[in-house]
C-alpha cells in the first residue's frame, strides 16, 4: 500500500503532510535534517501514532487512502510492539543490576503510545553529493526502543524478490562499521537513547 502511495504525484502527497504536528504524524519529505543540517530528501515517511490503551491510530488524514494504510500498519506494528516486549523480557534476565524504576519490558508494554513509520527510500543518489552514510547519516535514535522489519525492493510495478539481503543498517562500535545483515521474514530490535 505505501508502494501506491508513493506512486502519487507529489502535491497530492502533501495533502497528507500535518505541519501544525510537526509532520510528526501523516506524510513527511524532506523535513528532516539528518547531517550538518542537510535536509533529507531521500525518504518518504508515513507516520501512525498507536494508543494501544485506548485501541485507536491517529495520521491527520480521514480519507480511505489513509485509513487503509492506518490498517495495514497496525496489524504489523502489533506483532512488532508484541515481540519487542517478549525481546526486552529476555534482555533483562541478563543484566546484572536492579531494576529500580521497574522493568524495561513493562514500561514499554504499557506505553500509551507507540510511533509508527513507515519509510520509502528513493534509488536516485545525486553523483555530486556522496558521502559515507548517504541515506540516513549517523546519529543515535532518541526514543526507547525500535523494532524495524526487513526491507521489501520494487521495481517501478512490483515487489522484487530478491532474498535475503543487507538491511541498509550500520551499528558503529569502537571506531568499526558492522553492517547488519536481517532476514526476509526478520525483526530487528535495537535500544535508543532513553533506555540507554
Amino acid at each position: 500500500q505505501m508502494f501506491a502511495f508513493s506512486n502519487l504525484p507529489e502535491d497530492e502527497k502533501e495533502n497528507y503532510s500535518r505541519k501544525e504536528e510537526q509532520y510528526a504524524i501523516g506524510y513527511s519529505n524532506g523535513k528532516e535534517k539528518m547531517r550538518k543540517g542537510k535536509i533529507d530528501s531521500r525518504k518518504e515517511s508515513f507516520y501512525v501514532d498507536m494508543d494501544w490503551n485506548l485501541g485507536t491510530k491517529r495520521s491527520g488524514s480521514d480519507t480511505e487512502v489513509a485509513k487503509l494504510i492506518e490498517v495495514k500498519i497496525e496489524r504489523l506494528a502489533a506483532v512488532m510492539h508484541r515481540i519487542g516486549v517478549m525481546v526486552l523480557r529476555t534482555a533483562e534476565q541478563g543484566i546484572d543490576k536492579d531494576l529500580k524504576n521497574g522493568s524495561f519490558a513493562d514500561r514499554v508494554k504499557q506505553a500509551n503510545g507507540t510511533k509508527t513509520r513507515l519509510l520509502n527510500y528513493s534509488i536516485g543518489i545525486d553523483s555530486n553529493d556522496q558521502y559515507d552514510d548517504d541515506i540516513c547519516s549517523w546519529h543515535t535514535d532518541s526514543g526507547m526502543f525500535t523494532s524495524l522489519c526487513s526491507p521489501i525492493y520494487f521495481s517501478p510495478s512490483e515487489a522484487l524478490d530478491v532474498g535475503n539481503v543487507p538491511s541498509g543498517l550500520f551499528i558503529r562500535k569502537d571506531g568499526v562499521d558492522h553492517e547488519i545483515e536481517l532476514p526476509r521474514d526478520g525483526l530487528l530490535f535495537q535500544v535508543g537513547e532513553l533506555l540507554q
